[in-house]
């Protein structure tokens, strides 16, 4: 009887592994910019809270925006000068960590005659932390591979918007947020929509390594099943994929000292990417919610870059 269990067993064991292998396949050779591609129809704002603040002391009109589109319900929050120049404001859209908050203004010093935009993910970070990572990655794939197309249907939203410079829009991705930038600005040019100079700070590329490298908690065994099933799942979006498309101007920025984003990642990313770009190595380590005087830092050579460029204004 024990000999026929361990027999079914082992048939069921290798049946699933052929299927885990095909899948594998398929999500390699698949068609990686269709995968992201939810169509971008009409996108209607379902509610936007308005209010007014002072951070470092300048007023500004603050929205939290909850728009809906092809690719799910979204939600942003902008930060607009109280007086709006006719030729419109610049806007520079954030990609950010995963805690996403209003408060996140507070660690953008002088934000100027621009519109700040800050992009949500479409899931609850909480669930992300807690829940095991086996178990998030139906979910996490599912909440990954919208994020693109969200992002271009919150640009094409913005262009829209009266008080937007439709010819100076830029995507700033950070940490979690660089690992979509490539595909956001591919997906964009798919669809004409127009994206100015980018940033993409503290990113990679091959997720498999980046996993390998967040996953240190988990034994080895653990650690190379989980990565190997997460970055499958979500392999569509890995930068690696899109970087070459490209041929907008970046400015990309590392640390020589970052521990989650491993150093062969980072210098894969740098070397697909197309030029023109700008390349800078930060003798510091990875940007974190504990560490805001690194995420100003990163901000303030951002906007030094893109002041430069004549992306957005002073």
């Amino acid at each position: 009887m024990i000999k026929l269990i361990l027999k079914y067993f082992a048939l069921i064991f290798s049946l699933l592994l052929c299927v885990i292998f095909v899948w594998a396949i398929w999500e390699h050779n698949r068609n990686h910019l269709a995968a992201l591609d939810f169509g971008i129809n009409e996108i209607i704002e379902t509610s936007n809270i308005s209010s007014q603040d002072s951070i470092y002391g300048e007023p500004r009109e603050y929205q939290e925006v909850n728009l809906s589109g092809s690719a799910g319900n979204i939600k942003i929050y902008i930060s607009l000068p109280l007086i709006i120049p006719k030729e419109g404001l610049p806007v520079i859209l954030i990609l950010g960590g995963l805690q996403i908050r209003r408060s996140n203004f507070s660690l953008i010093e002088n934000p100027g005659n621009n519109a700040i935009v800050i992009y949500k993910y479409p899931y609850d970070d909480s669930g992300w932390y807690d829940g095991t990572a086996l178990l998030e990655i139906p979910k996490i794939r599912n909440a990954v591979l919208s994020v693109p197309a969200q992002v271009v249907e919150v640009v094409k939203w913005l262009k829209e918007e009266s008080w937007c410079d439709r010819r100076r829009v830029s995507i700033a991705g950070y940490s979690f947020g660089a690992l979509f930038t490539p595909a956001v600005y591919r997906l964009a040019n798919k669809y004409s929509v127009q994206l100015s100079y980018g940033v993409i700070a503290y990113g990679g590329a091959d997720i498999y390594l980046m996993l390998k490298a967040n996953l240190k908690k988990n034994n080895f065994f653990t650690r190379e099943i989980i990565a190997l099933l997460a970055s499958t799942a979500i392999f569509s979006v890995d930068p690696e994929n899109h970087l070459h498309h490209l041929n907008n101007e970046f400015l990309v920025i590392n640390g020589n000292q970052d521990k989650q984003i491993p150093e062969e990642s980072w210098l894969l990313l740098h070397n697909l990417l197309p030029e023109p770009k700008t390349v800078l190595i930060l003798d510091d380590g990875h940007m974190h919610p504990r560490k805001p005087e690194l995420t100003t830092k990163l901000v303030n050579i951002s906007r030094d870059w893109l002041t430069e460029k004549g992306v957005i204004n002073h």
